[in-house]
């Protein structure tokens, strides 16, 4: 065999090898792990990936839906184990315990780089995304809480439907005259081992003039005078007027039971999202059934309502943390995010989304209701050990009314064990 021959054969099986190598490595994939509901519809994500596949032919997206304790749970292991996606959408109560467990991607330079991105964000927002001054990640969405009512029982006592009650102090006293137990109760608000006993509590916590921590993250500040006040008409909600139903120790679902007739008031209602829109009611069907207006105050405090929401981060096993972030700048614009907030209800935090006012206006009847209600919101902080608080709080929520400890006694004996948490 000739020397040109042998040549040629060698270029030959050389293209060969190289080109089944480059088939066999495929698309460069960007992995994510995300709320299961949010790929009900085609915005956020394959709206985003569609046009992100476009763009990168090279690139293929991936979703992988979790429910709410799996994304956390499955994010902090797979991370451990060196095997995390590219991005997670996270709790933003999870945020501190992220950063400081070194699963997330500082894009601190990357977003600098982008002012226009920037820009766009709310202040708010922008600062509740960064730890120590370093930014994280984009928020997805945030939610707000608002107070419902249904109106039939204010029509049938002869008082007026579409009145909101100023106080909680006067809620609890509407709610006891206009319920009819064990069918109807007055007010509902959660009681369950769970994050969201805390979360509800602390908009009461915030009317009276608390606050959760010290300024320096130190210490519990919850048993304070406030904090007192705060529980105390928890307590009197579920003891003395009898208007909280057994249903608020199983479970935080409070739009089932409006909707449903088995509830008069309800905090963080969503009836247009969680039944109205479903069945096809116009807004003036909404509107004659559902009361809704911003959350009331205790007596002598200010209004005060909270907010929560998920942030969008790239975990440090992501190959491609550079093309993650495009993808990710992407998928949370305003443009591409306004078909899931039509869908779900959401509410953005972009200026951007006020080009978009109209549209979600024209599909929520209660938008405009809930960004007044950004006005008077607090966050839960996003510190590293707020995950590990939660259950000396809602047990001493749940002690006090069940009446087996004072309101002082549970929030103290609480505050004590924070301590110890936020020490160690």
């Amino acid at each position: 065999m000739s020397i040109q021959r042998k040549l040629l054969i060698g270029v030959i099986i050389v293209a060969v090898v190289f080109g089944l190598s480059g088939i066999s490595m495929g698309k460069i994939k960007i992995s994510c792990f995300v709320r299961s509901y949010t790929l009900n519809q085609e915005s956020p994500w394959y709206s985003a990936k569609k046009i992100f596949e476009k763009q990168h032919p090279e690139v293929e997206v991936t979703f992988e839906g979790l429910g709410y304790d799996e994304s956390r749970e499955k994010t902090l292991i797979s991370v451990a184990a060196g095997r995390g996606p590219d991005i997670v959408q996270l709790d933003y109560i999870w945020l501190g315990e992220y950063v400081r467990g070194g699963i997330l991607v500082d894009v601190t330079d990357w977003l600098n780089a982008d002012k226009k991105l920037k820009e766009d964000i709310l202040p708010q927002f922008l600062k509740s995304s960064s730890w120590n001054g370093r930014y994280y990640g984009l928020w997805l969405n945030t939610d707000v809480r608002i107070l419902g009512w249904q109106k039939d029982p204010f029509r049938k006592a002869g008082l007026d439907p579409n009145k909101a009650p100023e106080t909680y102090e006067e809620l609890a006293e509407i709610a006891a005259k206009l319920q009819n137990p064990p069918k109807l109760y007055g007010y509902f608000f959660p009681l369950i081992s769970g994050e969201a006993t805390c979360e509800r509590w602390y908009s009461l916590l915030f009317s009276a003039g608390g606050r959760i921590f010290t300024p320096d993250y130190k210490h519990a500040a919850f048993a304070s005078e406030a904090g007192i006040k705060a529980l105390k008409f928890y307590v009197d909600a579920v003891n003395k007027y009898k208007i909280v139903p057994p249903d608020a120790w199983e479970s935080e679902e409070v739009d089932p039971l409006l909707w449903n007739k088995r509830i008069i008031y309800a905090f963080d209602a969503n009836p247009w999202a969680e039944g109205a829109y479903q069945a096809g009611w116009t807004k003036e069907k909404y509107d004659y059934e559902f009361g809704r207006s911003l959350l009331p105050r205790l007596d002598g405090g200010k209004r005060a309502t909270t907010s929560g929401g998920y942030i969008m981060g790239i975990t440090v096993d992501s190959k491609h943390p550079k093309l993650a972030w495009e993808f990710l700048k992407l998928a949370t614009s305003s443009e591409n995010l306004l078909g899931f907030f039509i869908a779900q209800q959401r509410i953005g935090t972009r200026k951007s989304f006020a080009l978009y006012a109209d549209k979600l206006r024209e599909k929520n009847p209660d938008y405009d209701l809930r960004i007044e209600a950004l006005k008077y919101t607090h966050f839960p902080p996003g510190i590293a050990k707020y995950t590990k608080i939660l259950e000396p709080l809602y047990t001493a929520i749940q002690k006090a009314c069940a009446l087996k400890e004072t309101p002082e006694e549970a929030l103290r004996k609480a505050a004590q064990k924070v301590d110890e948490i936020l020490s160690e």
